[in-house]
């Protein structure tokens, strides 16, 4: 036992204990985070990547997350045959996949939020700011449905994936010489290779932070895929955080020209602000929502549907709440829904 824990207290720990000053330091410091890791060597590492990996059209992230796990069961099995002990690659692995996730990317939840960015205040909102967001959202969602549908009770027609990989590839471009902490010189989108797995655990898109690969979600409603696009573009740009992630993928689409990319994104915190209102005050819950057009209800409907259809008889969301807590995401999954204090803080500051 003895012998176990110098081991330990001289192999194992000291390298743990570097990782753990280096998360310290970045998350107290997170001005000399955003210019030395953020701006400087995640922007190398991953421009690295995506200059190889954007030539090819499947995920290679895809792959490595089936083949990885594979591959590292059968070591430690083998070790285990071999009456070899396999604590050591155990932790050995461990380690350099924990290094790695914040070498790699990681760091990005203690840079500067693009609030701070952005010059925003963004404060819990009042009813008020509320209101008066949902209903520029309501007025907004029925000009553009009325822009993308001939037929006001029908659906939103959709291009097709590839067309939409490509605009929204070109939207973060046109942002990113606009802002500066968004600006790379590419941006990378593909779709799962495992969709329908992982339309059963409600995950609608994420983020490879071995590869740089954005993935989303191939088989989730149409209508709502040039936002989720956004948004994991938007952790590409090197933004961990999801309500960081949400904000800039409504921001980019709100900002540029596209009718169908501003649709969505506004469809998605429509979908926020509707559920606050649904537990908030009912009456005003159906009020706003009679407001939408009879297409954009078949929509929320339809997406509503979709996770219903998928929805697992276990909550499979807990250990990534649990991921979200430990990363500064203080609500855990509830940090989604902080997308409408963002919004609140935008209008009160661009819109007067």
């Amino acid at each position: 036992m003895k012998r176990i824990a110098e081991l330990i207290f001289r192999q194992y720990l000291p390298k743990w204990l570097v990782l753990l000053f280096v998360i310290a330091a970045a998350r107290r410091f997170p001005e000399m985070t955003e210019i030395f890791f953020s701006r400087g060597f995640y922007a190398l590492a991953r421009n690295i990547d995506l200059f190889f990996l954007r030539l090819i059209p499947f995920s290679v992230g895809d792959l490595l997350y089936a083949a990885v796990p594979v591959w590292w069961i059968w070591k430690v099995v083998t070790l285990t045959k071999a009456r070899r002990n396999p604590l050591p690659f155990i932790e050995r692995s461990v380690w350099l996949a924990v290094l790695w996730f914040y070498l790699l990317w990681g760091l990005n939840y203690f840079r500067l939020s693009p609030a701070r960015l952005e010059g925003l205040e963004v404060r819990p909102p009042s009813e008020s700011a509320l209101r008066e967001v949902t209903l520029r959202l309501t007025d907004s969602l029925q000009i553009l449905h009325r822009r993308l549908a001939a037929d006001s009770v029908a659906m939103i027609s959709v291009p097709s994936d590839r067309e939409l990989r490509i605009r929204a590839a070109r939207l973060m471009r046109t942002q990113g010489h606009l802002k500066p902490w968004l600006y790379q010189p590419w941006y990378v989108i593909k779709p799962s290779l495992w969709s329908e797995i992982i339309s059963y655990g409600g995950i609608s898109g994420y983020f490879n932070p071995y590869t740089h690969e954005a993935q989303y979600n191939a088989h989730y409603p149409a209508v709502f895929r040039p936002h989720i696009m956004l948004h994991e573009l938007a952790h590409q740009a090197g933004f961990a955080h999801e309500t960081a992630a949400e904000f800039l993928a409504w921001q980019t689409a709100a900002e540029n020209g596209d009718p169908l990319f501003r649709y969505s994104s506004h469809l998605t915190a429509m979908e926020y602000l509707l559920a606050y209102w649904r537990r908030k005050d009912p009456a005003l819950y159906k009020k706003y929502l009679l407001r939408l057009p009879p297409g954009t209800r078949k929509e929320l409907e339809a997406a509503r549907r979709f996770r219903q259809l998928h929805r697992l008889p276990v909550d499979t969301s807990r250990p990534y709440d649990v991921y979200l807590k430990l990363h500064q995401e203080g609500a855990g999954l509830e940090a989604y829904s902080r997308l409408t204090a963002c919004l609140a803080a935008y209008f009160e500051k661009n819109i007067k």
